[in-house]
């Protein structure tokens, strides 16, 4: 799509995903202190979680309920099929923006640069995020554009020398 609209292509890292993630009203996690990291008068104490952590069950699902009320506060709908997918749409000025997330990481397609730069503003109120600029890897997927030829070239030549 974004080929053949010949849409603008960028990529955001969100730096420490599962740790943006908060917790319900009313929901009470509670862990063991860390080994090697009990204090000498803990005693049996356990921790009661404020924020989500790496390694927790429901760390995945806290995340993704932030970020998407992130995206929907900037504007953005959910995608009906891929709740992976958020779209903003403007028919007046034929504007559309589209991000993909995997996780901490963002790839975002728009008809124009300052529409990319608006999103990774609005997204920098609300988290940290390192902008990675143009799309070059998603996923293990070496991605190589040529705008004058109107192609994209998809490669996992790295991920599958990494194996061998």
């Amino acid at each position: 799509m974004a080929n053949h609209l010949d849409l603008e292509l960028h990529q955001v890292d969100i730096k420490g995903a599962y740790l943006n993630g908060m917790l319900n009203e009313g929901e009470v996690l509670y862990m063991q202190h860390p080994p090697g990291y009990k204090s000498h008068d803990a005693g049996s104490h356990v921790l009661c979680l404020m924020k989500t952590l790496y390694g927790l069950k429901q760390s995945g699902r806290h995340w993704y309920q932030k970020l998407s009320s992130i995206f929907i506060s900037l504007g953005f709908q959910q995608c009906s099929v891929d709740q992976a997918v958020f779209h903003k749409s403007d028919k007046l000025r034929k504007n559309i923006t589209v991000i993909a997330v995997h996780v901490d990481n963002c790839m975002i397609t728009a008809s124009s640069m300052r529409l990319i730069d608006d999103f990774k503003a609005g997204l920098c109120t609300h988290v940290e995020v390192t902008d990675l600029r143009e799309l070059h890897w998603m996923l293990g997927l070496e991605i190589k554009r040529n705008r004058e030829t109107g192609t994209i070239h998809l490669s996992q030549h790295t991920y599958i020398d990494s194996i061998l």
